[in-house]
């Protein structure tokens, strides 16, 4: 969704001071979305400049784009005397190209959201599933993840509690309205999963 919006726009940015539109667009909140967007620039994915939110890759590829387009009706008002062409040169190349590096860049994502997780198990089922998302589901998952994280951390969840990355990927959990208010001061460590979990172990011998 963020990546169809930058490419929408004729200078391929987000307006943060718009986003509260867009949460109402996305249907998410836009604490979340605030979240998101910081966290991708914070990881370099995005870049900030004068409240202005950007892919630079994403306008390097629109870039390309057009020069091809440029090149293309170039080409075709000399050959055809001003005829207009039908599709630029070498477009299955292009297409190629760009699947290419799409591909590419979500196994970028996925180290990225692997290095993130605090529950490192099932890599090849979780890197399976998350190659599955699209481009934007994945800088999501890589945004909501680091949320978690943040709020396991706070709560000082045990690790059983935390689910495997592949079972949240396919739970979509980065949809989620994470709560990142400090809890208050008790023995209990948080469930992440189920809160209010009863621990139904029995009591150790004194």
């Amino acid at each position: 969704m963020i990546l169809e919006t930058m490419a929408e726009n004729s200078d391929g940015t987000i307006n943060r001071g718009l986003i509260g539109g867009l949460s109402l667009g996305y249907n998410i909140p836009i604490s979340q979305l605030k979240d998101i967007l910081d966290f991708l620039v914070q990881i370099d994915l995005f870049v900030e400049e004068q409240g202005l939110i950007f892919s630079p890759k994403m306008n390097e590829h629109k870039e390309y784009k057009k020069s091809l387009q440029d090149a293309g009706k170039a080409g075709a008002d000399k050959r055809w005397k001003n005829r207009e062409a039908n599709s630029p040169p070498n477009g299955k190349e292009k297409k190629r190209k760009e699947k290419k590096d799409i591909s590419k860049d979500i196994y970028v994502h996925f180290e990225t959201f692997w290095n993130i997780c605090p529950k490192k198990i099932k890599k090849t089922d979780t890197e399976k599933k998350f190659l599955s998302l699209s481009i934007d589901e994945s800088l999501a998952a890589i945004a909501g993840m680091e949320l978690y994280k943040k709020y396991w951390e706070i709560n000082k969840t045990e690790i059983r509690y935390i689910p495997a990355p592949v079972v949240w990927i396919n739970q979509k959990r980065w949809l989620d309205e994470v709560d990142l208010t400090p809890p208050k001061q008790n023995n209990t460590p948080a469930n992440a999963l189920t809160p209010g979990k009863k621990d139904y172990s029995l009591p150790s011998k004194q």
